[in-house]
């Protein structure tokens, strides 16, 4: 005979049971996080208060003379510890004033190294008309040190505004003292000082012809007349300036062209070479030959 089986069912928990435990719960929870959300509270007021004043604080330049009033406690402190101006050094300085280069240092003996700004310095420095780089240093414990990189004066260009002064670049430099560069090349016509550079670099390959000369006029801003200082007058060719100064190399080391008495010799044709002789002169040289023959 099967025996019958028992089953007995748990008793489920009450409702209220389980309500009393959630509330346990969201206590429980609520416990840990107050504090936290008090602290974070807390926290962002303490940022929002730090903006708002600093705001208040950059906006009224409060801050700023905060900053330099602590600037310049800095900087005496620093000249009470020996940090001083005793050396003043420039090099490199052949043309550009004294007198301005003193002014825009502004310091003098004794005063704080760490009130000098070698930043602002090198920009004023670069300003002056003869100065093309300016380095600046502090060198500790009491030194300036400057090194001054000028323009390099080249040519004396002759226009309606009158004698200017030009670097290598055909760059203006601004000033009065005209008198000690008279030896220097001299220009004239129009975009002479716009294409100086060029003709200084195909004169540097003929050394020769480079002693020579004296001026240069440009012709209709496309070609160069050269002179030279026996007055003798080059005509070079609108194209090919670097051949033509060549073949009159070659002509000049066949027959001494350059010391003949003529006055003036014209490059323009590329196969023969042109000579113009004095009024009354013996020899004959308007006659033209091809470039490399005996003139």
């Amino acid at each position: 005979m099967a025996r019958k089986r028992k089953y007995t069912r748990k008793k489920s928990r009450s409702a209220g049971t389980r309500r009393a435990d959630v509330n346990k719960r969201r206590k429980g929870f609520l416990a840990v996080m107050l504090p936290w959300m008090r602290r974070f509270g807390i926290a962002l007021a303490v940022v929002v208060i730090v903006i708002w004043l600093s705001s208040w604080l950059y906006l009224s330049g409060s801050m700023a003379r905060g900053g330099e009033w602590a600037r310049d406690r800095f900087v005496e402190m620093s000249a009470d510890l020996g940090f001083r101006v005793k050396d003043i050094l420039v090099e490199g300085r052949e043309n550009a004033s004294a007198e301005i280069i003193l002014a825009i240092i502004n310091m003098q003996e004794d005063d704080p190294l760490l009130a000098f700004n070698p930043q602002e310095v090198r920009a004023q420095l670069e300003k002056i008309s003869w100065v093309e780089k300016a380095y600046v240093q502090r060198r500790w414990p009491d030194t300036l040190y400057i090194r001054l990189e000028e323009r390099q004066p080249t040519a004396l260009y002759k226009s309606e505004a009158g004698i200017k002064l030009l670097d290598e670049k055909g760059e203006n430099i601004a000033t009065d003292q005209i008198e000690p560069f008279k030896h220097l090349l001299r220009l004239s016509g129009e975009g002479a000082a716009q294409n100086l550079s060029t003709l200084l670099k195909d004169l540097e390959t003929q050394p020769e012809i480079k002693a020579r000369v004296s001026g240069a006029q440009r012709i209709g801003n496309r070609r160069w007349d050269l002179l030279l200082k026996d007055g003798k007058e080059i005509k070079l060719p609108e194209h090919g300036v670097l051949e033509g100064l060549q073949r009159l190399v070659k002509a000049h080391n066949d027959s001494a062209i350059l010391d003949k008495d003529i006055i003036a010799i014209d490059l323009r044709e590329d196969d023969r070479i042109a000579v113009r002789t004095r009024p009354g002169a013996v020899q004959d040289y308007q006659t033209m030959q091809r470039a490399g023959d005996n003139i």
